[in-house]
C-alpha cells in the first residue's frame, strides 16, 4: 500500500481538493480489492459508470451526491458510507468539495445483512459500545480481504500481536491509542494509520475525562467506549474509550481482529496493500 506505516496521518488533509479539479490516487490494487482516494473540488463531478464489483464509498471530508442514471440520488457527508449498486451507472458530484475513499471489493464478496447496496449509513453507528467489551462486526469479506467494524469500551484492548497483512485504519469516533513496533500513537476521529505486514501492534480503549474538550464524535461531558472499524472504522458505556470506532478492516477471514471503535481498517492478508 502506498501509505507510510507507523504514523498517524489524515487522508482528508493530505488529499485536499484542487480548485476546479477532480483528483484520484490509487494506493492499493490486487485480485481481492482496490483502494483509491478521490478529491472533488466545489462544483465538480465524476461521470456515472457501471462497475461489475461492489464499491464501498467512505466519505472522510466534505459532502457529495452520488447519482445513478435511473434518477436515484444519495447524499453523503463525512462519516457516511455506501455500497454502490452494480446494475446501473453511478457517478459522484459535489457543490462544496469532498474527499472520499473508494474500496472496490473484487472476487465473490459476502456482505453482512446490515449493509445493503444503495443505502447510506453512518459507519460509527453500525455497532454499539458495550461495557468492558470489544464488539466486532464483519461487514464484508472475500477470499483475500475482510471489512470489519470494531468498538472498544474504555479500558479494553488487544494484546500485542503481529499483523497478518497490511492494514489501513480509519478512526471514526472518539480517541484511541495504537501501539506499533514499540511506540504508542494517539489517534482521533478523522485520522488514519497504516500497519505493515508482520508489524507488532496492539490497541486499547482510553477514557476521556468528563468536561474535557471532546474529539469529533464524542459528546462533551459524556464518557463512552471507543470504536474502530477494521478492514478498513465505534454506545452506551460507563466510560469513554479510545475510539477507533467504525473502522474498516480488510484481512484474511480466518484472522479477523478486533479494532477500536471509530476506525476503519483495510488489510490485505498477503501484505500487498
Amino acid at each position: 500500500m502506498k501509505e507510510t506505516a507507523g504514523k498517524v496521518f489524515s487522508i482528508a488533509q493530505d488529499r485536499k481538493p484542487v480548485p476546479g479539479c477532480t483528483t484520484s490516487v490509487g494506493v492499493h490494487d490486487s485480485d481481492a480489492l482496490a483502494v483509491i482516494h478521490f478529491s472533488l473540488a466545489a462544483d465538480t463531478d465524476i461521470s456515472a459508470e457501471t462497475h461489475p464489483d461492489p464499491k464501498l464509498l467512505v466519505v472522510v471530508a466534505g459532502s457529495m451526491e452520488a447519482y445513478a442514471t435511473d434518477g436515484r440520488t444519495w447524499q453523503l457527508s463525512a462519516g457516511d458510507g455506501m455500497v454502490t449498486p452494480t446494475d446501473v451507472p453511478v457517478g459522484m458530484r459535489s457543490e462544496t468539495g469532498c474527499v472520499y475513499t473508494e474500496v472496490i471489493m473484487r472476487k465473490e464478496t459476502t456482505m453482512n445483512n446490515a449493509i445493503k447496496a444503495g443505502d447510506v449509513f453512518k459507519l460509527a453507528d453500525l455497532l454499539p459500545y458495550q461495557e468492558g467489551t470489544i464488539v466486532n462486526m464483519d461487514v464484508a469479506h472475500n477470499s483475500g480481504m475482510k471489512l470489519a467494524l470494531m468498538s472498544f469500551d474504555a479500558g479494553t484492548g488487544l494484546s500485542e500481536h503481529s499483523a497478518p497483512g497490511e492494514a489501513l485504519i480509519f478512526a471514526l469516533d472518539g480517541e484511541g491509542v495504537i501501539g506499533y513496533e514499540g511506540e504508542e500513537h494517539v489517534i482521533h476521529a478523522g485520522e488514519n494509520f497504516k500497519f505493515d505486514k508482520n508489524g507488532r501492534l496492539r490497541a486499547r480503549g482510553q477514557a476521556l475525562q468528563d468536561g474535557a474538550a471532546p474529539d469529533a464524535g464524542v459528546g462533551q461531558g459524556r464518557r463512552k467506549g471507543a470504536r474502530r472499524a477494521r478492514h478498513p472504522r465505534p454506545q452506551a458505556a460507563s466510560s469513554t474509550a479510545i475510539a477507533y470506532h467504525g473502522s474498516l478492516e480488510i484481512e484474511p477471514p480466518a484472522l479477523a481482529r478486533a479494532g477500536a471503535g471509530g476506525t476503519t481498517n483495510m488489510e490485505d492478508p498477503h501484505g500487498n496493500l
